[in-house]
């Protein structure tokens, strides 16, 4: 079903009655005097103020200056609410992964991959009908969303697949598992070495010879910040005028890629004049905007949305703050090992040094041992002999009797 893209929808014969209206709200005034009529709305509103950047951003939405923000989970919820509007999600799929995206279901989002885990919370969890899994994660803050991160919740898909064998193991019944990360902002990394500015990067397990293996993951990271830097040329217009059934595998990929790329301009829009303009050139995109409009309209809905944002914000804030703390206590505990480390060489080397030095004084002592039996010996011949005792051995004798 090449249908599962908008771009090779047929929207001609739409009669759009769309209407877009303007802010009820003018100023920061004229908000506060609306929510000063509802305690726990003046309340909230006096609490998210202490969040600058989500204060302005929803002063400069409710006044229709700015547009929602997309990649926060809630409106990204929204937007592709499966139950809603099954063919945006089926077409964003489709767009990433360059095939035909059928999907059976939504599944639950928390997956407990093992006994006493708390488990993994996706932001959106997908099964495919051929019952593969595809996760789909929309992420601000790179720097929570780590490789290693990545590679837990890959291997928890993996094992989610187990369920499907029933008992067996049959391993050749698995199915793939995709993940897909929107990264809002990307590290260095993804620049670097990026000669052709991709902003889509995909990657499954592989060799260092030219050997195929054919492995569950499936790893796409798009990066809407270098999406954003620069622009990209895609023309369809020819593939258009084309039955959808009558393109080739090249064509789709190229409409594959001209879809996504509309997707990401309403991901990475910032202000309503933007998605105004995509609204206009695309009958999707309209409806999108309209959905979005309306739920700004009510400026209850609008104020717990961003009061709930507040919270996730704080709550990724000390998530961050603890993984710093944890990180230092990981170097300091490295710190701390070094020096023990070099104190117990140390004191081993005393403790060296020590066992020596006694091996030392007792060979002496037996070395001295030995001389006084020898002198005694030549003391008892002597006087046996009845010959004088030289002075040098009688000190030596007497010398050491009286040290002892």
């Amino acid at each position: 079903m090449l249908n599962n893209l908008f771009v090779l929808k047929d929207y001609s014969l739409k009669t759009s009655t769309y209407s877009f209206k303007d802010s009820q709200f003018k100023n920061e005034k004229e908000i506060f005097d609306y929510y000063q009529k509802n305690s726990k709305n003046i309340e909230k509103l006096n609490e998210l103020k202490k969040n600058k950047d989500l204060y302005n951003n929803f002063i400069r939405c409710i006044t229709g200056k700015k547009t929602l923000p997309l990649m926060y989970d809630t409106v990204f919820k929204k937007i592709f609410d499966f139950d809603m509007h099954p063919e945006r999600l089926t077409s964003l799929l489709t767009s990433i992964l360059r095939f035909n995206v059928e999907i059976k279901c939504i599944e639950s989002c928390k997956v407990v991959a093992f006994e006493k885990s708390t488990g993994v919370i996706f932001d959106i969890l997908v099964r495919l009908t051929d019952n593969s899994l595809i996760s789909i994660e929309a992420q601000k803050n790179p720097h929570l969303f780590t490789g290693k991160r990545i590679s837990f919740y890959m291997s928890t898909l993996v094992i989610k697949q187990f369920e499907y064998l029933k008992g067996t193991n049959d391993y050749n019944n698995l199915n793939k598992v995709y993940t897909i990360i929107i990264f809002e902002k990307t590290t260095k990394e993804f620049k670097e070495n990026n000669p052709d500015n991709k902003f889509l990067f995909h990657g499954s397990m592989k060799l260092n010879v030219d050997v195929e293996i054919d492995t569950l993951e499936e790893l796409y990271i798009i990066a809407l910040d270098i999406f954003n830097e620069h622009e990209y040329s895609i023309s369809i217009e020819d593939i258009k005028r084309k039955n959808p059934e009558e393109i080739s595998e090249d064509e789709f990929g190229k409409c594959c890629d001209y879809e996504l790329s509309i997707w990401l301009k309403l991901l990475t829009s910032k202000s309503a004049e933007d998605v105004t303009k995509l609204a206009e050139k695309y009958e999707w995109i309209k409806e999108i905007y309209l959905e979005l409009m309306k739920f700004m309209e009510n400026p209850d809905d609008m104020l717990n949305m961003f009061f709930s944002m507040m919270a996730e914000a704080d709550r990724v804030s000390l998530e961050s703050e603890n993984n710093m703390l944890r990180k230092q206590i990981e170097e300091d505990k490295v710190v701390l090992a070094d020096a023990i480390a070099e104190k117990e060489k140390t004191i081993a080397e005393k403790e060296k040094t020590i066992v020596e030095n006694k091996n030392t004084i007792m060979q002496n002592e037996n070395i001295i041992n030995d001389q006084d039996e020898t002198i005694r010996k030549l003391f008892e011949c002597l006087e046996k002999a009845n010959l004088p005792i030289p002075d040098e051995i009688s000190y030596i004798k007497f010398g050491r009797e009286n040290n002892k």
